[in-house]
């Protein structure tokens, strides 16, 4: 994995820092900067969503020579970020000499959206992938599998037991070793505490690092095996070589943010997990 880390929660974001209330909120959503090593954390802002984007072509693309799949793949980077963007309430991201570097969203029921004209974003990329062959085709693939997570989350009732999801966590392969995705897990950890979160939930794969949720703590209670994913047998899937979110295994992870670790594996919100494990398995 390039240190990606797909998930679900989220801040009040650019807009919705000030709508929170309070000293502590508003200040969180200010611009922060690690002096040792030198990496910006700030609000998510409407400028950053092409960095987004293009974080996320780079790391799970069709990386093709081929002008027309280039286009598609971006095309289906950008209608997956918008579709994580719609879900969330809020977004750090991290940079360095102006460079991006990472972000992570989330989502807090009852919170403003992070931005409230992604809807016609989607719809209009939705669109213009629903044009071609290829893009028609893998659109349906990325629509299944968004439709599989949401029945893992129906028949698994983590929402029931949660308070927060966290929708994507993306970190950049030259930001490894720089603290950046401690730095945004940590903040957003702090944010959850203070949002009075007792247990978050987050989607991940197997084409992330779901060691780094078993590191800080958090307990896997959702496993299940993907069927939406292009067949190695489909020859254009396999030209294209389009990636996620594709693992072929899929998981619910769920944490509670007073009890996260760093290292070492905790047990926590041990009533929630038993009773999520209970149903799934």
């Amino acid at each position: 994995m390039s240190a990606c880390i797909r998930v679900r929660i989220v801040y009040s974001g650019a807009v919705g820092y000030g709508r929170l209330g309070g000293v502590k909120q508003v200040m969180r959503g200010m611009m922060r900067t690690d002096a040792g090593l030198g990496v910006v954390f700030a609000p998510m802002v409407w400028s950053d969503v092409d960095d987004v984007i293009d974080e996320y072509d780079a790391m799970w693309g069709m990386h093709s020579s081929d002008p027309h799949v280039a286009e598609v793949s971006r095309l289906l980077s950008a209608y997956c970020v918008y579709h994580y963007i719609a879900l969330s309430t809020g977004a750090e991201v991290a940079r360095m000499n102006g460079r991006f570097l990472g972000v992570l969203m989330t989502r807090l029921p009852g919170r403003f959206p992070l931005f409230g004209e992604i809807g016609r974003c989607l719809e209009k990329t939705g669109a213009e992938l629903d044009a071609g062959e290829l893009g028609r085709k893998m659109l349906a693939l990325v629509r299944e599998r968004f439709d599989e997570e949401l029945e893992l989350e129906n028949r698994s009732k983590v929402r029931d037991a949660t308070q927060a999801e966290v929708e994507l966590f993306i970190v950049s392969d030259v930001a490894r070793g720089r603290g950046v995705g401690r730095g945004l897990w940590s903040r957003t950890m702090s944010y959850l505490r203070d949002a009075d979160v007792k247990c978050f939930y987050l989607h991940t794969d197997s084409q992330c690092d779901v060691s780094f949720y078993d590191a800080h703590g958090m307990d896997c209670v959702v496993s299940h095996h993907s069927d939406a994913r292009p067949s190695e047998k489909d020859e254009e899937s396999a030209t294209t070589g389009f990636s996620g979110p594709m693992g072929d295994e899929m998981f619910i992870y769920v944490g509670d943010p007073r009890r996260i670790r760093r290292t070492t594996k905790g047990r926590h919100h041990k009533e929630s997990v038993q009773a999520l494990r209970g149903e799934e398995r």
